[in-house]
């Protein structure tokens, strides 16, 4: 007796399930965080941070910061800026902090010299009162800070603390434990010295950072390593303050810190206000990139082809782009001007932003910048957004009062349709033939050409970050003042409110819904599926045949 003739062949097919679930990427003025449809924080891809103090674990291949941005915390990476975790609150802003691979993590705050594990845990206080220095001597476990200009020392329990050189003014320290060991310092008014480690032969070694600055050494090549707040800049001279040079500039304001890692090759830099991100450098002075992306978060694109998030930093004047899991992120192109909002192509293979007055493409790596649109008033530009089947870019113009279009080229401008004030957010539906925008206290709907425009929805304030969902037929938005993301049906009916995001104690800059989920089934799941298709075979299709 033959069997049912089953398609068997697609049992190998059925072993994943689409399952929509409402998920969005935030851009808070803390990072980028997944949100939930509840309105619950899942995780951050990114932290964006605000620091002078960050520290290089080369043992373990971590990179250790203090963000002061949104609270003070101590927070972790991997050297490529992967596996981002914040490790633990602190109780005020945090200039130095010094990493022992063998297992302690040390920094300075609230002038309190403090330590914990590597993890956070088991902190402990070792002096209080201490000033703008810290470095650590692990060849003969020993830790030496400020205190009042002066240079002390202790274990690096705290323990039997001493005196090591009065009366220099000292404010940032770094101990060479090669040999018979050298303490350097940087002193008022902008001078570098050094001494043996117990305080003798002190030495006048030139010019130094002028502001209270770290600074690093690489004893292996000879080299002293300072920020240079003033000039925000990084510098190095010989151990001895010989050959002075500049080994990278332009960094923005707020240039404070470093920590060198002579064994990857690399300084990192981290900046206190713009742009807000730790640099990593070479020791040739080439910058490959950065590991923390910046604070002025104003709008996200998802390319969910290749995994990416783009990111346009306002503050940094830059696009950005990081992996979904917020891993490997990358400046892609730095701008002069503000950057407003970002669209991605990635079947095209560009990234389209707004600088202020500007429309602009490149390839997705940031290569072969095009200006597209370059008004001679310079009015600026809000919104941005992508019509790939009709090969058109929608944009609205501030000052002009127009929504706009060309093609994805720039050529053929045309108006679209007049805007009211506060415009804010862009939504196409290329499929229905609508273009939704945010005025203030509206949303408005028109035709893709501008006929029938229309007042769609009433609201509080201005919708910002316009998202549709065409296969359930929603558009949602984030509402400000109201600080709370809305939903309502494309005809305007249904209005309701997802969640409030009071409690996130700052704005939602932009909101991007993200793809739907495939999940995988469990192996009895799929045994399951294959039994219904058989017994679905065997009733429907019945015996074919006899043996």
């Amino acid at each position: 007796m033959s069997r049912p003739s089953v398609a068997v062949v697609a049992l190998s097919l059925l072993v994943v399930s689409p399952v929509r679930s409402q998920e969005f990427l935030g851009a808070l003025g803390d990072g980028i965080a997944r949100i939930q449809a509840d309105g619950t924080r899942v995780s951050y891809l990114t932290r964006a941070m605000s620091s002078f103090a960050v520290g290089v674990d080369e043992t373990a291949g971590k990179l250790y910061w203090a963000n002061s941005l949104g609270g003070n915390r101590i927070e972790r990476s991997n050297l490529d800026g992967s596996g981002s975790e914040t490790l633990f609150d602190i109780d005020g802003l945090s200039a130095y902090l010094e990493v022992d691979p063998a297992g302690k993590l040390y920094w300075i705050d609230n002038g309190v010299l403090r330590r914990s594990n590597l993890d956070g845990s088991a902190r402990e206080d070792l002096r209080m009162g201490v000033g703008l220095g810290l470095s650590l001597d692990l060849v003969r476990g020993k830790v030496y800070w400020t205190e009042g200009g002066d240079v002390r020392r202790g274990n690096l329990d705290g323990t039997a603390d001493e005196d090591v050189v009065l009366g220099q003014g000292a404010f940032a320290l770094a101990v060479d434990p090669t040999g018979p060991g050298k303490i350097y310092w940087a002193q008022a008014p902008g001078v570098l010295a050094r001494a043996n480690l117990d305080g003798s032969m002190i030495e006048m070694l030139g010019p130094g950072p002028p502001t209270p600055s770290q600074i690093a050494l690489d004893p292996a090549e000879g080299k002293l390593y300072f920020a240079n707040g003033l000039a925000n800049d990084v510098r190095r001279v010989n151990l001895d303050g010989s050959s002075p040079e500049v080994l990278l500039d332009g960094l923005g304001v707020g240039v404070n810190g470093l920590a060198v890692a002579p064994g990857v090759g690399k300084v990192y830099v981290p900046s206190f206000s713009n742009p807000g991100q730790i640099r990593v450098v070479n020791l040739d002075g080439t910058m490959p990139g950065v590991v923390v992306l910046g604070t002025g978060l104003a709008a996200l694109a998802v390319d969910p082809l290749n995994g990416l998030v783009y990111v346009a930093d306002n503050s940094g004047r830059r696009v950005s782009r990081v992996n979904l899991d917020g891993s490997n992120a990358e400046v892609l192109i730095e701008e002069p001007d503000f950057v407003r909002d970002v669209e991605v192509d990635p079947v095209g293979g560009k990234v389209y932003w707004i600088e202020t007055a500007q429309l602009k493409r490149a390839n997705l790596d940031g290569s072969s910048v095009e200006v597209l649109v370059d008004p001679t008033d310079a009015s600026p530009f809000d919104a941005l957004e992508l019509d790939l089947t009709a090969g058109k870019l929608y944009w609205l113009d501030d000052s002009a009062g127009f929504l706009r279009r060309a093609d994805l080229d720039g050529s053929n401008v045309e108006d679209v349709v007049p805007v009211g004030f506060g415009q804010a957010g862009l939504a196409l539906d290329p499929v229905g033939g609508h273009v939704y925008w945010g005025e203030t206290d509206k949303i408005r709907r028109a035709g893709l050409d501008g006929t029938n425009a229309m007042d769609l929805i009433a609201i509080s304030g201005t919708a910002f970050s316009l998202m549709l969902d065409l296969p359930a037929g929603r558009i949602s938005w984030f509402e400000f003042p109201a600080m709370r993301v809305q939903a309502a049906n494309l005809d305007g009916s249904g209005a309701e409110e997802l969640f409030s995001t009071i409690s996130y104690g700052q704005p939602v800059f932009a909101l991007e819904s993200l793809p739907p989920v495939v999940v995988p089934l469990p192996p009895w799941a799929t045994g399951v599926v294959a039994l219904l298709l058989v017994l679905s075979g065997w009733v429907v299709l019945g015996r074919r045949g006899a043996a």
